[in-house]
């Protein structure tokens, strides 16, 4: 049972608490907020919430509530409230807002609250078949699910617009969804991944018959050059500069210097910094262990000195000692949580906008792509680079020779006179270009086969 009486400064608060309705799903939630390490003046402003929201809502019958039930039955009886915390005093709507999210987290946490749903409800099934076959049967991974899914999702929203089904859809329907995401402004790139993702649905759902077959071979994807594009990261002067802001006492900065540090210094992507633990970091040998994110292999870096003390010094200073979660880096805020890979790509992007950098992209991957051309301007190989970011294709690290400033130099150096007279003498005994299985051509080339074997041998046919 939920001790009331830490939290509240007279026994017969403790007592109205107890006895108010829906007692035991509220004790069990803030039971779960107590153990997250949620401050005393949070838990009292939530303790008299959900008091207050318990006393107005119905949820007798086991019902359901979406967002706006819950609005529509806490509205009015909330609107007399006088607003005492600190975040709220003098913003009723901010107050507001505040109220509705604590009533729908504890909603949520006891099962009753109907979460919005992004698919029309004709469509829930088919996102949940194709989901769990992916994930289950071929092992796809939740973000890429995810990326899959929105594009799905927005499919579907089109569909309902146009008061389609599935077993209905039409070539015309996949083209002017398409042709819409590219009149909203999707570059290149976004237009291919969402025709993949819409063609590779479009391919299970013919498998099922939820559609006629012949769609998905109607998609076709926008050309996308391999390598029409530079790697986009900042300058290795403006990685220093992005380490140097770093450089306080300040939890913030404390935490921000570990993290950035991992991403330039090894290059790592921003999944993998967010999903390091605690046991990843070996301080006996002073080495990490991570898990590569695309090729799930684990990978061993030595654990350099600047980048040990950073995380020491994070952990000794910052990291809460009551958290959980065995995950490294951890939320500054209560309730402590993973930071995310989203949470990490923007602490990038802020500081760098702080600083004033005028870059193509901001962001955490920069980092690995600035890590990456720093490696080649220092003149380490394509394979040493190419193991350093954890890929299994030369192909993956051979984009970074466009970069390679040194050595497009020496390539531009060399003079090719003498290759071009020897091209045009190799062009000059060539056999022209003839239809396959064409007479003449095999004439030319017994001729000149023979011209090499007997110099001064005549066609066949001719007279001397």
């Amino acid at each position: 049972m939920f001790e009331y009486e830490q939290y509240v400064q007279s026994p017969r608060g403790a007592v109205l608490h107890r006895q108010g309705p829906y007692a035991a799903e509220r004790d069990r939630y803030l039971t779960h907020l107590a153990a997250e390490g949620r401050a005393v003046s949070t838990m009292r402003l939530i303790m008299g919430q959900l008091r207050f929201a318990a006393k107005h809502l119905d949820l007798a019958d086991g019902h359901l509530l979406n967002q706006r039930q819950v609005a529509r039955q806490l509205r009015k009886p909330w609107l007399p409230r006088p607003l005492a915390h600190p975040h709220t005093l003098g913003n009723r709507e901010r107050g507001w807002r505040l109220f509705m999210t604590h009533v729908t987290d504890w909603l949520r946490f006891i099962g009753r609250f109907r979460e919005p749903s992004v698919t029309p409800p004709a469509f829930e099934r088919y996102i949940r078949e194709y989901t769990t076959f992916h994930r289950q049967e071929k092992g796809f991974t939740n973000a890429t699910l995810v990326g899959q899914c929105q594009t799905i999702h927005a499919f579907f929203q089109h569909l309902t617009a146009s008061h389609r089904s599935l077993s209905a859809v039409t070539e015309a329907d996949t083209a002017s969804f398409l042709a819409a995401g590219k009149a909203r402004g999707w570059r290149v790139v976004s237009q291919r991944d969402a025709a993949q993702n819409l063609r590779s649905f479009l391919r299970f759902a013919a498998q099922r018959n939820w559609c006629p077959s012949h769609l998905s071979e109607a998609i076709h994807l926008p050309r996308v050059y391999r390598h029409a594009t530079l790697p986009l990261g900042p300058r290795w002067n403006q990685v220093r500069q992005l380490i140097a802001s770093t450089r306080g006492s300040s939890p913030k900065s404390i935490r921000d210097r570990a993290m950035i540090l991992l991403l330039a210094v090894y290059g790592f992507r921003v999944g993998e910094v967010a999903a390091l633990r605690l046991e990843d970091i070996d301080w006996q040998t002073n080495v990490i262990r991570l898990r590569r994110s695309k090729c799930h292999r684990p990978g061993i870096y030595p654990l350099t000195e600047p980048v040990g003390q950073a995380i020491l010094r994070y952990l000794q200073r910052v990291r809460p000692t009551t958290c959980p979660h065995r995950t490294l880096f951890i939320s500054r805020l209560q309730p402590f949580r993973p930071v995310n890979s989203n949470a990490i790509t923007a602490i990038v992007r802020q500081r760098q906008q702080q600083l004033g950098q005028k870059l193509t992209r901001y962001g955490a991957h920069g980092l690995r792509h600035a890590c990456a051309t720093h490696l080649l301007a220092e003149g380490f190989t394509f394979k040493q680079i190419g193991d350093q970011l954890g890929h299994t294709s030369s192909a993956a690290t051979g984009i970074y020779a466009k970069v390679d400033l040194a050595g497009l130099r020496e390539v531009a150096a060399i003079d090719i006179k003498e290759l071009v007279r020897h091209d045009r003498a190799c062009a000059d005994r060539e056999a022209g270009l003839w239809p396959r299985r064409s007479v003449e051509a095999l004439r030319e080339v017994a001729d000149v086969t023979l011209r090499r074997l007997l110099p001064y041998a005549a066609p066949f046919g001719t007279r001397r």
